[in-house]
């Protein structure tokens, strides 16, 4: 989904750069302008009826990616795509120094945004080393990867005290609907989320 949205605010902001006209739209500029008729309907020509009609145009492309950015905030389509790694999808049949690599940017950005402020989520100094060897684990055990859920539950049934940082990141994974909730949202669902997790699952 992410990819499509920012495929879209690219598009946009292509024709806020061009013209800002569609062949479509252009096309009805072109007879504005000429004084001529649109389906079978006779245009009136004016500076004023040109001038609102390309405004009208804009405000319209404007206020399109002031929504996209209001429903899906860069910050929340990020955070959510580093997120999507947890699935580790790929990772049993990877080569030993792809598989090194695989989401150590995208835990370290997950760190950074979770494990500081006065109350952290997680702690963010073991999270990445927890990484590491979360991923060995996987593979030498060949846990799926093909279900982020699926997985998730393995550990959490076999493993839970052992990777309780990356437990947290992943209930967040599993959980949120990015695609509908904006940021606010997004940020106190989290805060109460976490809170549960650590109820039922770290102080039991």
């Amino acid at each position: 989904m992410y990819p499509t949205i920012r495929a879209v605010v690219s598009q946009i902001k292509t024709l806020q750069e061009d013209t800002g006209l569609t062949p479509y739209l252009d096309q009805v500029e072109t007879l504005i302008t000429g004084a001529n008729k649109f389906k079978r309907r006779k245009l009136r020509n004016s500076p004023l009826i040109i001038s609102s009609f390309q405004k009208g145009y804009k405000d319209f492309l404007a206020n399109i990616l002031v929504q996209i950015e209001r429903r899906c905030p860069e910050s929340a389509v990020d955070t959510f795509q580093a997120l999507s790694v947890l699935g580790l999808h790929g990772l049993n049949g990877m080569s030993e120094e792809d598989a090194g690599k695989l989401g150590n940017d995208e835990i370290a950005m997950l760190s950074q945004r979770y494990g500081q402020g006065d109350e952290p989520y997680i702690e963010a100094s073991e999270t990445h080393e927890d990484w590491a060897m979360l991923k060995t684990l996987i593979r030498s055990q060949h846990y799926p990867t093909e279900s982020l859920p699926v997985l998730w539950n393995i550990i959490n049934t076999h493993h839970r005290d052992v990777f309780p940082n990356l437990l947290i990141l992943a209930s967040m994974a599993v959980v949120f609907p990015v695609h509908i909730a904006g940021r606010g949202r997004i940020e106190g669902s989290i805060k109460n989320y976490v809170k549960q997790i650590n109820i039922l699952f770290f102080k039991c």
